[in-house]
């Protein structure tokens, strides 16, 4: 009785963000921020005086710029909170600060970049268009190497084109076999092993592992650095090598991957060392130039509607404010997917957990999200549609055909290799 009332008050602190430290996602934070439920924003009292660490702030999405940098300004002026910004390839907010929060005060922690020389481990190299059956072939000579591509579809080809001990890394996998693959991955580095890693971008974020060759697929300039930061990592070799490289691969006209890659295009052409500040801030307000309509339009102003509603002094209010409305349509990380259970046989803790669900208990539910693949709602649709899900009335469905879920590369279905990012 003891342990359920301790871990009920733990589980209320995680969720109250009820104590001196408190770790959690971007996710989290800015949709926190804007909710429309109590039980979301009973928490915000507890940012008054505090230090907030923003990690990878260079991730936030561009669409999301306006409303997450004012959530930022008014915790900071209204609150008395200090946010610190945080990445490897840090953006200049500079001109959106000014625009968005022109009473907010903010400073340039970083001025003095002389010494930046020194934490240069690897080199960049522009090996321009080429093919997968080429770069699997160079990643062979090499003492180790990581690749990274864009797409799911591309890592699955190319894995089935690298020779020797290989491992795979993608978002078709659970989050438990991932950790369970960058273990492996991990100690076999740190042994001196020659393996090959082909993976998509969650590698570059969050990943600690180091080796001494990347191949990196053309992309945006901060995903190729952020590839980089895999490279050399722990300087063991004198220099370390990047080599960015493109293929024959189309990409919808218009859309954001296809405008860095067109924008890192020109930068690898002009600039020597594309680490260099000036290589970084011209790809950061380059972007923010493109989209500057899409970044000053997303305003919960956008969502107003005239309103015969009177306050609370009898007055007619002439605007009503449509928090829930704008809640809605608030989303951090694009709500067209869904999660699929995957029953790991080999995994008698999963095991047991899917067991428990079959039998309608919803209390393992989190529990599970560790071993849960997120698909489009149409890779959804295909695989019902094939009899191989089953949600047991809890409206959380189950992988059951197990020959779906391949034990090097996770899901493993025609609909599921579709040309999909991450």
């Amino acid at each position: 009785e003891e342990e359920k009332k301790t871990a009920e008050k733990l589980k209320r602190t995680c969720e109250n963000w009820d104590a001196p430290l408190i770790i959690t996602t971007s996710v989290q934070f800015f949709q926190s921020i804007y909710h429309y439920k109590g039980s979301a924003l009973r928490k915000l009292h507890n940012l008054r005086d505090s230090v907030i660490v923003f990690d990878e702030i260079h991730l936030i999405p561009t669409e999301l710029l306006r409303p997450c940098l004012k959530a930022v300004g008014y915790i900071t002026k209204y609150l008395n909170s200090e946010p610190l910004f945080l990445s490897a390839t840090m953006p200049d907010y500079s001109k959106l600060f000014d625009k968005f929060l022109p009473d907010v005060n903010y400073n340039k922690l970083v001025t003095d970049r002389t010494n930046f020389k020194y934490f240069k481990k690897c080199e960049y190299k522009d090996m321009g268009r080429t093919t997968l059956e080429t770069i699997a072939e160079n990643a062979s000579r090499c003492k180790n190497a990581l690749i990274v591509v864009n797409t799911k579809k591309t890592a699955a080809e190319l894995y089935s084109l690298v020779q020797g001990e290989k491992y795979h890394l993608s978002a078709n996998m659970t989050p438990a076999h991932r950790s369970r693959v960058i273990e492996v991955v991990r100690n076999k580095l740190e042994n001196g092993e020659h393996i090959t890693v082909v993976s998509t971008s969650l590698v570059e974020a969050g990943v600690d592992l180091d080796f001494n060759t990347v191949f990196r697929q053309l992309s945006g300039l901060d995903s190729i650095l952020q590839a980089g930061g895999r490279c050399n990592r722990e300087g063991k070799d004198d220099k370390g090598y990047v080599y960015v490289f493109d293929i024959d691969e189309t990409y919808r006209k218009g859309s954001d991957l296809a405008m860095r890659i067109n924008k890192t295009k020109g930068l690898l052409e002009k600039y020597q060392d594309i680490t260099s500040y000036d290589c970084i801030k011209e790809y950061y307000d380059g972007i923010f130039d493109f989209n500057q309509s899409r970044i000053a339009e997303n305003s919960i102003a956008k969502y107003n509607e005239q309103s015969n509603s009177f306050d609370r002094q009898g007055l007619m209010s002439p605007y009503s404010i449509p928090f829930r409305s704008y809640a809605m349509q608030f989303e951090y990380i694009s709500a067209d997917t869904i999660s699929l259970v995957i029953d790991d046989p080999n995994d008698q803790t999963c095991h047991k957990l899917v067991e428990t669900l079959r039998n309608g208990d919803m209390s393992v539910r989190r529990a599970l999200q560790k071993y849960s693949v997120s698909v489009y709602m149409n890779v959804f649709k295909d695989l019902y549609s094939q009899g191989v899900l089953k949600d047991h009335g809890t409206g959380i469905f189950i992988l059951e055909n197990q020959s779906y879920y391949n034990n090097e590369t996770g899901l493993d279905t025609q609909a599921a290799m579709q040309d999909y990012f991450i």
